[in-house]
């Protein structure tokens, strides 16, 4: 996400909601007329980058990184940065879609005769997001001498520290002004996206079922999808901006929801399965006025009794330590926690084990299986990898990442030792 409103929202909530009265809903010609000079500007942006020397040898380390070494989560803190990231550079990543035609646009990149039309021609034809782009303006703007702020940026600056770096002064550098004002004009364009469609924000916030968070916070949120939507919002595509904003908008208040609205922070697919099975339960007390068992909430839920066991112990996981286990007898819960390190050094043996013998059977599975116990499992010495992760890194869903981890185990419990050492550790 580009410029400096991102920023403010987190600071001055009530200016956005003092400001939406004074802006009216936009009619579509006026949304048309703003989002073309949006996208008009976010190209000239381009074509003022592709035609420095600097900036386009910024270009081209962009597509290298891309292709030789992608972003990975953890070298991000915070991680939402890195998914910042990912979300615009998908189709330039290797196994991608689009990956020919990022292979072609680096050789162009590479060639000192490639015309610029040509260079622009494949920019366009693979449609890079705009916050992409402003984000490399800024980067060259920083570079020289402009302290800009923008997220996207600060994201890919995490990923290549060595574009933090100004550049060597030769002569007096003084700041491409035109190109800051080629960002400035798309900034103006996508803030009055912005501003005319805030009321839009409180209404969803209005009716949002916010458990227990302040109001100002869910609008917070909002206005960050709002802006999201903004920036990727194209005209040419038949809808109207308020159209396109809603599931924007829904989205981070959801987020904002299943984030803040208990102690502990579980990933957004948990955080559903949580509330779908706190649903089914209601809906049986409400029917029945008891409280259905685990085999029958597996039966409403479609999940495995082990699933519907674990969800429920984290929906009341939090619990304090100084609380007595029970009402007749002084003993805290913290009396009763295990020490980490006391079994330890036997669950790494046990692991390490496992792990020489994947390595000696992990060539029977398919390409994409060997990736996913690879990295589930830590064997190229990196930290084990969640399934998010793991889609992310494969381009697939996380219930196919299970699937494929499924379907190796299967096979690798095929081999008799194998099978006896993963017995061992689930015992």
């Amino acid at each position: 996400m580009s410029s400096s409103m991102i920023n403010d929202t987190t600071t001055d909530t009530d200016f956005y909601l003092e400001a939406s009265s004074h802006y009216p809903l936009l009619t579509a010609e006026q949304e048309r007329r703003i989002d073309l000079r949006k996208w008009a500007a976010a190209r000239r942006c381009t074509r003022l980058l592709l035609t420095d020397e600097r900036g386009r040898e910024l270009v081209r380390e962009l597509v290298h990184a891309c292709l030789a070494e992608p972003p990975e989560v953890e070298q991000f803190d915070p991680r939402s940065l890195y998914f910042t990231l990912r979300k615009d550079i998908v189709d330039l990543l290797p196994g991608s879609k689009g990956e020919e035609s990022v292979q072609r646009f680096l050789k162009q990149l590479n060639s000192k005769r490639t015309k610029l039309t040509a260079l622009l021609q494949s920019v366009a034809d693979m449609a890079w997001p705009t916050t992409l782009v402003t984000g490399l303006a800024i980067i060259h703007l920083r570079r020289q001498g402009m302290p800009l702020p923008d997220l996207m940026a600060d994201a890919m600056c995490i990923w290549q520290p060595a574009w933090s770096r100004r550049y060597l002064p030769v002569g007096s550098v003084r700041p491409d002004r035109t190109l800051h004002r080629a960002l400035n004009q798309y900034t103006k364009a996508r803030d009055k996206l912005v501003m005319h469609n805030l009321r839009l924000v409180h209404k969803l916030a209005w009716d949002h079922p916010a458990r227990s968070i302040p109001q100002r916070d869910l609008v917070q949120d909002g206005i960050i999808g709002l802006i999201r939507a903004a920036e990727k919002f194209d005209v040419s595509r038949g809808f109207r901006f308020t159209t396109y904003a809603y599931p924007w908008i829904n989205q981070h208040l959801q987020r904002a929801t299943e984030n803040k609205g208990s102690l502990i922070t579980y990933p957004a697919h948990v955080v559903q399965e949580i509330n779908q099975l706190h649903r089914a339960r209601m809906a049986h007390v409400e029917r029945t006025g008891h409280d259905p068992g685990i085999d029958l909430l597996s039966q409403e839920t479609g999940f495995d009794a082990d699933k519907v066991n674990r969800l429920r112990r984290l929906s009341n996981i939090t619990v304090s330590i100084d609380h007595p286990e029970a009402e007749d007898n002084d003993l805290r819960h913290a009396a009763s926690i295990p020490d980490p390190d006391s079994e330890r050094a036997v669950e790494d043996t046990e692991r390490n084990s496992v792990a020489r013998l994947l390595w000696q059977h992990i060539d029977k599975l398919e390409e994409r299986e060997q990736a996913v116990i690879t990295g589930r499992w830590g064997l190229d010495g990196r930290p084990q990898r969640t399934f998010a992760q793991l889609a992310d890194q494969l381009h697939v869903s996380r219930e196919w990442v299970r699937q494929l981890e499924k379907s190796a185990l299967k096979k690798l419990g095929e081999e008799a030792r194998l099978n006896e050492a993963f017995e061992e550790m689930r015992a």
